[in-house]
């Protein structure tokens, strides 16, 4: 079993759906996965939560959401959609709420992207 496989397995997600949405090729897979730890949407999303900043706060929560889809993390994604939705309604304290959630699985998510 690959390591990209492995990973897949461990965040409850699978892992061909996302290779055939990345044109079919586990090397571009692999590139886009090892990125992810370096982008700053989750840095950006907690510093506008702590900001009270909820415009930039749903522009983070959005983008991070739209590269979790992409990627095939499922959980991941399915936290920071949550988030994303109570920023579009202009909710940040419920946000604020839900991010502890979110950041726990992002914490599993990049530390398993480490080991892995």
């Amino acid at each position: 079993m690959s390591d990209l496989q492995r990973f897949y397995d461990a965040i409850g997600s699978e892992l061909k759906p996302v290779i055939e949405r990345l044109g079919g090729n586990a090397e571009i897979t692999k590139r886009f996965k090892k990125k992810f730890a370096a982008d700053g949407s989750f840095g950006d999303l907690e510093k506008a939560l702590d900001g009270n900043n909820t415009q930039e706060a749903f522009r983070a929560a959005h983008t991070l959401k739209g590269i979790c889809l992409s990627l095939g993390f499922g959980c991941l994604y399915r936290h920071a959609a949550a988030v994303t939705e109570l920023l579009r309604g202009g909710d940040i304290t419920a946000a604020r709420q839900a991010f502890p959630a979110l950041e726990k699985e992002y914490i599993k998510v990049t530390g398993l992207l480490r080991e892995l």
